[in-house]
């Protein structure tokens, strides 16, 4: 009896290990995608306005084109990865993902970067799901959490410090914005390629925990996972219109470009923090209701984070306003974000289908909110005012439908 417990128990304690390893390995694949996307897809509106000379408008039709081929992508890489496989899937797609980021070192022209832009949005939107559901099947749901928020720390902080650097980049290196991400693919396929094989979506129950006997607890995961993904997309809405229209804002041309990132990635460190905390604890997992508040915080995080910066003033109290807001903002998105991921997760066991629909609905509110704004733009041109009027009536259209979503359920229960 002692021999069998001895020979059990080393290779039990080896799968988890292993299991760890593997995890780690895909972390590092998510940090260098991460760091890769964020400067071509978040913060490369401070390149387009400061070597094109591109002003709000344009900025926000391409973060709307690049929205409108994200849900393609997203919607597209559940089949993909059904009929290739996850793994061999990713190994492609970083192939070629690097390749495009490759062509703005060779021709950084406003046509060849604006063409180069949209097809990596396309591509890098079929890895998020894979990714995500790599790194989250067969997992228990406690476990989840921590696994899913050790997930958003990495890709959230290291997205924090592309956006800070990036400026810098810009000013001093501006190959360097398609040169870094370009290795950044490189060394996430050798990563890849190096991490064994895991188990395969749906294979596993969550843990012990038998959901169907939990009937209140799954009703909650149920109505957290509506409201967060009625949420979501508004978080989009905010983060890539608030990213087209920053190096506009009157308050933020006053500023080198350098410092203009620096400033403009607050709201990032709040969410990283956020995740942090989120990560670390449960009780947010049974109070679904506090999507609707983080919802109205972030409303009102990104009024004051671009309504300051819209007026001349004294510029110190101005960035004071928007870094305050911004982390009003951060805690905010990260909250909405955690959850959609989580719950969609858990309640799927990690599929890639599930991963695609939460990122899907990124790509949606990237697409609604920069067009809303950029239409309010051509409506009354030079108007930052009516652009951000335009994309706050989108945020509050989400919250009331977020709203009249937990009070339907509030009557069903």
């Amino acid at each position: 009896m002692v021999t069998l417990q001895q020979n059990y128990t080393p290779a039990v304690e080896f799968s988890d290990n292993a299991a760890r390893r593997r995890r780690g390995m895909l972390y590092a694949v998510e940090a260098v995608t991460g760091l890769a996307s964020t400067m071509l897809i978040i913060s490369i509106f401070f390149y387009t306005e400061r070597k094109f000379g591109w002003g709000m408008r344009q900025n926000l039709v391409l973060a709307a084109v690049q929205g409108l081929v994200y849900v393609v992508g997203s919607l597209a890489a559940s089949s993909i990865s059904q009929r290739f496989g996850r793994r061999r899937s990713l190994l492609v797609l970083f192939v070629l993902i690097g390749a495009i980021a490759a062509v703005g070192i060779f021709r950084p022209t406003p046509r060849a970067v604006t063409s180069l832009l949209i097809a990596y949005t396309l591509v890098i939107s079929l890895t998020w799901p894979m990714i995500e559901s790599l790194v989250s099947a067969g997992i228990g749901a406690r476990e989840l959490s921590r696994v899913l928020g050790v997930y958003n720390l990495v890709w959230a902080g290291i997205g924090a410090c592309a956006v800070a650097i990036n400026g810098t980049i810009i000013e001093h290196w501006p190959r360097g914005v398609f040169i870094i991400p370009s290795v950044a693919h490189a060394v996430g396929l050798i990563l890849l390629w190096l991490t064994p094989p895991g188990p395969a979506p749906g294979g596993a129950v969550n843990g012990n925990e038998d959901l169907r006997a939990e009937d209140a607890l799954l009703e909650q995961r149920r109505l957290a996972l509506w409201l967060s993904r009625i949420a979501l997309p508004a978080t989009y809405i905010v983060i890539f219109s608030l990213s087209a229209m920053l190096p506009s804002l009157a308050a933020v041309k006053r500023l080198p470009t350098s410092y203009a990132t620096l400033i403009g990635s607050a709201w990032l460190v709040a969410r990283w923090f956020t995740f942090w905390f989120l990560g670390a604890t449960h009780w947010w997992h049974t109070r679904p209701r506090l999507l609707l508040w983080a919802a109205m915080l972030m409303l009102l995080g990104f009024i004051g984070t671009v309504g300051p910066a819209t007026r001349e003033g004294p510029l110190a109290t101005i960035l004071a306003v928007m870094i305050g807001s911004q982390i009003v903002l951060g805690m905010a998105l990260g909250l909405i974000y955690s959850a959609s991921l989580y719950f969609g997760m858990v309640l799927s066991d990690g599929s890639t289908e599930h991963g695609g629909y939460h990122e899907a609905l990124i790509g949606l509110g990237q697409a609604v909110g920069p067009l809303a704004g950029a239409i309010a733009q051509w409506i009354w041109p030079g108007s930052a005012v009516a652009g951000i009027v335009a994309v706050s009536g989108l945020v509050g259209l989400a919250i009331a439908g977020a709203g009249v979503a937990a009070k339907r359920a509030r009557r069903a229960g």
